[in-house]
């Protein structure tokens, strides 16, 4: 890598990430053996430090010289053995296969099978802070905006069982699930990737991804739920709904639908002396009462998204710590946008009026929280201010006479009846908030039916846009610009089913500005855009919220808001003396 190409991507990765910090090939070359980051052996000429074997119980090395300082949070040397379970707060599991669907459950599992060209975690003392790290790429380049070569680390096998046997990873093969993603008909991972140009392979070992422009958020997809590493026997053979092969630390062994999948160490895993436990438990518990149960018996590791209540109801417990953090509601009110009644930005200005953000933050997070719109806040410098948010530029403040004004102006005073479809599989908070909207749509004569679907078929509702009128869905984001991609016609949760050639043009024009300062500014812009016309869309709030641990389990890091994986569960190791 020249100087130059160094500096350049320094600069790049500096304003295209933000607080989202990049331990790329660049910085790490810079940086040297302090962040050997647990991205194990370097690829040649990549600086850095090769981590340690440590593959048997009893091993004196210590945890810093397995997986690196920046993942380290546990001091001292960590046990092997063991087995851990886990149970992430959106259980409902269609399949495994993780193009088909937009929703978390199914990437946190994928990401304990499968490997991609970076992993996206966060800082150990902060989860709104990203960091960007290695994983199959050990180093990448950029010779302009448009063309990024990634360098990938020798060795890398997929698992030792049927149908790949240990075979060899190859560029091929991270192109071909690249490709799989992001052209698939099925994919609903697909807006990911609209300015994927082509890809290049000069050797096995080398990746060029050619774009038809710059692309802010391209990078992130890859570090993200975008582009998991699939081998193509699986595809074409047994298929991935109810199987996963892969590369990751962990080899799946069964799926026992609505209750529980099963994973044993992946002996063969390229970063040696990883992973610390033999086996592992994704847990598909559904009630939150029942996690928080689990947790508290010692039966699963942590529970992210929780109530101030249940924080304060275990600070004084020992054997449990805590972190508090801010995390995007998802929940929100889509409108359909195939409805003629909606086109009229009256009424859907009128809707937005009509609710009171601060009785949702009551309802659903006991009143701790921040009003949201667009660009959650859970990554700083995005989003608008809260004195904004509430001002009478927006509509996202409660003023019923106001609405009543617009809808007798769009002659509706009389109101009309509609359809409001909300998911019955999610905790009670869900459909109280459902029943609020109800009440609160009532007040401007709008009368809505509500409709409970349970998750598998509301979610392919929510992405086929078929309902009535109202859905009270589902979107989140891990990464700021990327709201602005539910919005966007191919995005994957418009929810709304919105379909503006002039607005999908703004979107673009934010996304591929290389400059940072730059594309927060334009963000901006386009939110307050966004708000002042209502566009089928309301957002409400992001959560003060807590993850809970069990202090036995050591080093585990809890993934970023909205970053839908769980590989932390492999540099966890189990302590209970």
């Amino acid at each position: 890598m020249t100087e130059g190409t160094s500096v350049y991507w320094e600069t790049f990765a500096r304003r295209t990430l933000s607080r989202r910090r990049a331990l790329t090939g660049a910085a790490l070359a810079t940086a040297g053996a302090a962040v050997a980051v647990a991205c194990g052996p370097r690829s040649k000429g990549g600086g850095g430090q090769t981590a340690r074997s440590s593959g048997a119980a009893g091993s004196d090395a210590a945890a810093a010289a397995i997986i690196g300082k920046e993942w380290n949070t546990s001091p001292g040397t960590p046990k092997y053995g063991g087995s851990i379970s886990h149970a992430p707060t959106a259980p409902p599991l269609a399949n495994l296969d993780p193009i088909l669907s937009a929703s978390a459950m199914v990437h946190q599992v994928a990401s304990n099978a499968y490997s991609k060209l970076m992993r996206v975690s966060r800082k150990n003392d902060d989860l709104n802070t990203q960091v960007l790290y290695p994983d199959l790429a050990t180093s990448w380049e950029t010779a302009s905006p448009t063309t990024w070569t990634f360098h990938l680390r020798p060795g890398v096998k997929f698992q030792n069982v049927p149908p790949t046997n240990g075979r060899p990873l190859t560029a091929e093969d991270i192109k071909y699930s690249i490709l799989r993603s992001g052209t698939d008909k099925t994919s609903q991972l697909r807006g990911g990737f609209v300015n994927l140009d082509t890809i290049e392979i000069p050797d096995p070992q080398t990746l060029t991804l050619k774009l038809k422009r710059f692309d802010s958020l391209l990078f992130n997809n890859l570090a993200g739920h975008y582009a998991w590493v699939v081998p193509h026997e699986l595809v074409e053979g047994p298929g991935l709904k109810n199987n996963m092969v892969g590369s990751g630390p962990f080899i799946f062994q069964n799926w026992e639908q609505d209750s529980q999948l099963t994973f044993k160490k992946n002996p063969d895993y390229y970063l040696k002396g990883i992973p610390f436990v033999d086996e592992l438990k994704i847990l598909q518990i559904g009630s939150q009462d029942d996690r928080i149960a689990a947790l508290r018996s010692d039966r699963v590791l942590s529970q992210d998204q929780m109530f101030p209540s249940v924080y304060n109801s275990v600070k004084g417990d020992s054997h449990l710590q805590s972190q508090k953090y801010i995390v995007v509601s998802p929940r929100v009110l889509f409108m359909n946008y195939k409805e003629p009644l909606f086109q009229d930005d009256r009424v859907r200005k009128a809707i937005s009026l009509a609710i009171d953000p601060n009785a949702i933050i009551k309802i659903e997070n006991e009143g701790e929280g921040l009003w949201r719109g667009v660009i959650s806040n859970q990554i700083a410098g995005w989003s608008l201010s809260q004195d904004e948010l509430k001002s009478k530029d927006y509509f996202l403040r409660q003023d019923v006479t106001e609405a009543k004004q617009l809808m007798a102006a769009a002659g509706h005073a009389d109101g009309f009846q509609s359809e409001l479809l909300y998911n019955t599989s999610y905790p009670d908070f869900y459909k109280n908030n459902a029943q609020y909207l109800q009440q609160a749509l009532a007040a401007i004569n709008i009368k809505v039916n509500l409709v409970g679907q349970e998750q598998t078929a509301f979610r392919k509702n929510q992405d086929d846009h078929n309902y009535k009128g109202f859905i009270y869905g589902l979107d989140g984001e891990g990464f700021s610009e990327a709201y602005l991609l539910d919005y966007r016609s191919d995005g994957p949760k418009n929810g709304s089913g919105i379909s503006m050639k002039s607005l999908d043009d703004q979107i673009d024009q934010v996304l591929t500005t290389p400059d940072e300062t730059e594309r927060k500014a334009k963000a901006k812009d386009l939110t307050r855009q966004i708000l002042k016309q209502v566009l089928w869309k309301v957002e409400f709030d992001d959560d003060l919220q807590y993850v809970i641990s069990q202090s036995w389990g050591k080093n585990w890091m809890a993934p970023s808001p909205q970053v839908y994986n769980t590989t932390g569960l492999a540099f966890t190791w189990i302590d209970k003396s």
